[in-house]
C-alpha cells in the first residue's frame, strides 16, 4: 500500500513516500561553552538549537513520461512557500512539523513496470 503525506493540508494522489526517510530524533544542538583559565572543563553558557532537516524520498506515479513532467511542474506551486507550512507523515499522524522546502528537488527519470 502506497502512502502519501500532507503538506499545507493537501495530499497529492500521484505522490507517495518511499522508504529511506531520514529524520533525526531531535534538532541539532550547539553548546556554547565558556572556558576559564586554570579551571578544568568549561561552563555551559547556553545552547543554540539548529534547524531539523527531514529528507524523504518520494515516488511520483504517472501514466507516461509526458504525464510525469506535467505532474512535476505542478509541484513548485504546492511545495514552495514563503512561510512554514504544516507537514504530516502517515507514520506519525499525531505529529505536525512546520516545514519549508530548501534547496532544489531533483527528479530522476525511472521507468518501472508493475
Amino acid at each position: 500500500m502506497f502512502l502519501s503525506f500532507l503538506f499545507r493540508g493537501i495530499s497529492k494522489p500521484f505522490m507517495f513516500i518511499e522508504s529511506g526517510k531520514r529524520r533525526s530524533v531531535f534538532a541539532p544542538l550547539r553548546r556554547n561553552l565558556l572556558s576559564i583559565p586554570n579551571m578544568p572543563g568549561a561552563l555551559l553558557e547556553g545552547t543554540d538549537t539548529n534547524v531539523r532537516i527531514i529528507e524523504q524520498p518520494i515516488f511520483i506515479k504517472g501514466e507516461n513520461k509526458y504525464d510525469l513532467r506535467k505532474l512535476e511542474e505542478g509541484l513548485a506551486d504546492w511545495l514552495i512557500t514563503d512561510q512554514p507550512q504544516e507537514l504530516i507523515f502517515p507514520d506519525e499522524p499525531d505529529r505536525v512539523y512546520y516545514a519549508v522546502v530548501d534547496g532544489s528537488l531533483d527528479i530522476e527519470d525511472f521507468q518501472k513496470i508493475y
